[in-house]
């Protein structure tokens, strides 16, 4: 599923009704008003943008564009069901309380809207062995991360003591998307907005949701790899495109939904 066709961006979007102590809340507020620090690499981005775009989609880059600033029509406006929808849960709940903390003291947002607004792929992270359910785990797991190029890595959560059933109930693998976006469509509280605002970079953090989270062990793998032409197979260590055409069964078949996982680092990367 294209995460364009999950996160629709909003039309006149409306902010909060007006203005009070609003300076106090704007710390603790998931979107960082002036942006946060990152460095932004367009090689490191179109090598990631290679690699994820035959599993993903051509349109890949623009779907996080799109939900990128459909989340800023939607803080702007107070839309906890866009938040509630198309964010992680633990994320949504946080988010949606700090807009009742805006709204509860009069707090107003204003979206300065421009035609800058250029995205950034900063990170790929292949998961193995987790769920993107925070509350399932992985319990009693330790993360080995492999380094694949600049910007890409995997990350096998295994259990400190594996068993056969362990390879057996292995959760669905999925990815996640580190995007920075160097924009001058920005979110500020009323009053301060300026008529020409600066550049800023934002992070947000994306995760593609499997609906079948829950069984994708080495049976399942057999038989993937099974479902394989014997030239694949052949091919498997040595050709990129057969690991490519694996790795989308695994990671990008059936129906799953990007959702965003952090924004701003508010989170702390949402660790699994």
């Amino acid at each position: 599923m294209l995460l364009v066709k999950v996160m629709l961006r909003r039309a006149g979007a409306r902010g909060f009704s007006s203005r009070k102590n609003a300076f106090e809340l704007s710390d603790g507020f998931p979107y960082k008003f002036g942006g946060v620090s990152g460095e932004l690499s367009t090689s490191r981005s179109r090598h990631i943008e290679q690699w994820l775009g035959p599993l993903a989609g051509d349109s890949i880059v623009d779907g996080f564009k799109l939900a990128f600033l459909s989340l800023l029509d939607a803080l702007e406006a107070g839309d906890k069901e866009f938040i509630y929808s198309n964010c992680e849960s633990r994320l949504s709940s946080k988010v949606a309380a700090c807009m009742d903390a805006m709204s509860q003291s009069n707090a107003r947002l204003k979206l300065l809207e421009s035609s800058s607004c250029v995205p950034y792929l900063n990170l790929l992270r292949l998961v193995y062995g987790a769920n993107p359910n925070r509350e399932l785990g992985p319990k009693d797991k330790q993360a080995n991360k492999v380094p694949m190029f600049d910007g890409a890595e995997a990350v096998f959560f295994i259990p400190r003591s594996p068993n056969a059933q362990f390879f057996q109930s292995i959760s669905r693998p999925f990815a996640q998307v580190e995007v920075l976006f160097d924009t001058k469509t920005v979110l500020s509280l009323e009053g301060s907005e300026t008529v020409s605002p600066s550049a800023e970079v934002h992070r947000i953090l994306f995760e593609n949701h499997p609906e079948d989270t829950q069984q994708f062990g080495g049976l399942d793998i057999l038989k993937l790899v099974g479902s394989m032409g014997l030239r694949d197979l052949a091919n498997i260590q040595k050709d990129p495109s057969t690991q490519l055409k694996l790795l989308k069964q695994m990671m990008f078949s059936g129906n799953y939904s990007w959702k965003i996982a952090d924004i701003d680092d508010f989170m702390g990367g949402n660790p699994l």
